[in-house]
């Protein structure tokens, strides 16, 4: 099995450090991650057609901030690759 793609880094919200933490989730479909934020679950990023989405019962993101952190993830598959 491959190791899992697993990415922290530290976000400011104005004056506010977050930690975000994004992992990959096995058995749960390809390209599926978890998005953890202070260590507070906030959903599921998943790509589909091409765009990220965040499966979450919290508005705490814009579309904006999903597609980011999908960026993140793209810009890592690709290192590892």
């Amino acid at each position: 099995m491959a190791d899992s793609l697993s990415i922290t880094f530290d976000a400011y919200y104005g004056d506010e450090k977050k930690v975000v933490e994004i992992s990959e989730v096995f058995g749960a479909g390809a390209g599926t991650y978890h998005l953890l934020i202070d260590c507070f679950f906030q959903g599921s990023l998943v790509k589909r057609n091409g765009e990220w989405r965040l499966n979450s019962n919290t508005n705490l993101l814009t579309s904006t901030d999903i597609q980011i952190l999908g960026e993140v993830i793209d810009e890592r598959l690709a290192v590892s690759n």
